[in-house]
């Protein structure tokens, strides 16, 4: 797993990518009748990594790691990956290397286009079990929250959260808990944790791990728990620090660009 930044998209080819994400999340059914929530919301989520030679005995690497926590506060109008559905680019870096430098750069295309509020992150962790820990912000018009981290080593295996909203019934919900099952992204023909590298051209549909034939492992129970507890107030703005340090080059960049 790599977690050095990777060279930047041309924004060219970002915006193509973030248009089709939005594009590709168009035709989600929505109800018109749905109640929202009025305000904002402050929550922290606790990735609880239970992954370990005790609940995955077959073939456990010896050193099982989780990449850092990603995760993107957005609206209805944009998905990073989804069940059933190809992942972004961004999210095929995180569940291939870890990386979430190309994610990162899809949200900020998403905040500029009112798709998406923030983006932010959690620790790695470093041999599970373990923990990882974030807080962000959820308003009435960006009431979703998307997680991902990658599993390593893996070819493409990834464990997280889409598109969660919690706004329910017109109340922001106070706590929620989501079992962390563990999904194929789909960009890579891999079967076993050290697989070598077999990209693949065209991704396949996200896929629970445990339900398709892209591993050789007769099952894969779910890794921990994400805990959604709502909070009086963001007290780490900054989180883990790796996203507030890739968007501030990003924005030097971009002044260095204008000068």
């Amino acid at each position: 797993m790599k977690n050095s930044p990777q060279h930047p998209f041309k924004n060219t080819l970002l915006a193509v990518s973030i248009t089709l994400l939005v594009a590709g999340c168009a035709s989600k059914k929505t109800n018109p009748n749905e109640l929202a929530c009025e305000g904002y919301a402050n929550y922290e989520v606790v990735f609880n990594s239970t992954w370990s030679v005790d609940s995955h005995p077959e073939d456990i690497p010896d050193k099982p790691h989780l990449s850092h926590l990603f995760g993107v506060s957005h609206n209805n109008q944009v998905s990073f990956w989804e069940l059933g559905f190809p992942v972004s680019e961004g999210v095929k870096n995180i569940a291939e290397r870890g990386s979430g430098y190309k994610l990162i750069k899809e949200a900020e295309w998403a905040i500029r286009i009112n798709r998406a509020l923030d983006i932010f992150d959690g620790q790695d962790i470093k041999h599970s079990p373990g923990a990882s820990i974030a807080q962000f912000q959820l308003t009435e018009e960006f009431p979703q929250v998307t997680l991902v981290n990658m599993l390593a080593p893996s070819p493409d295996w990834i464990t997280g959260v889409s598109s969660l909203n919690l706004c329910e019934n017109g109340e922001w919900v106070v706590t929620k808990t989501i079992t962390a099952q563990v999904y194929d992204a789909g960009t890579d023909d891999g079967r076993t944790y050290t697989a070598e590298d077999k990209p693949r051209n065209e991704f396949e549909p996200v896929s629970l791990l445990a339900e398709n034939d892209r591993s050789d492992y007769a099952s894969f129970p779910p890794i921990g728990t994400y805990l959604f507890t709502k909070i009086d107030e963001v007290s780490n703005p900054d989180g883990a620090g790796y996203v507030k340090h890739i968007r501030d080059n990003l924005r030097e960049a971009r002044k260095d660009r204008l000068n």
